[in-house]
């Protein structure tokens, strides 16, 4: 049997959401921060800021920079 792409893609979908049924809110948790982690691990400091701007605000920018003091 041979899906098509419009069905192989639903077989993925449904897939990746019984993967996620089955994780518990810590398991989420930790995929999430690592999946982001690994996208952001290579960016600069300035590719840092520009996100943080983008998002949010620069109150937020200056706080996060206070934090990690």
């Amino acid at each position: 049997m041979t899906l098509n792409q419009e069905q192989l893609d639903k077989l993925k979908s449904h897939y990746v959401e019984m993967i996620i049924d089955g994780m518990d809110h810590k398991t989420i948790f930790q995929f999430a921060y690592d999946t982001i982690m690994h996208d952001i691990e290579k960016w600069d400091e300035q590719d840092v800021k520009e996100e943080i701007l983008d998002c949010y605000d620069d109150e937020m920018w200056q706080d996060l920079v206070e934090a990690a003091k």
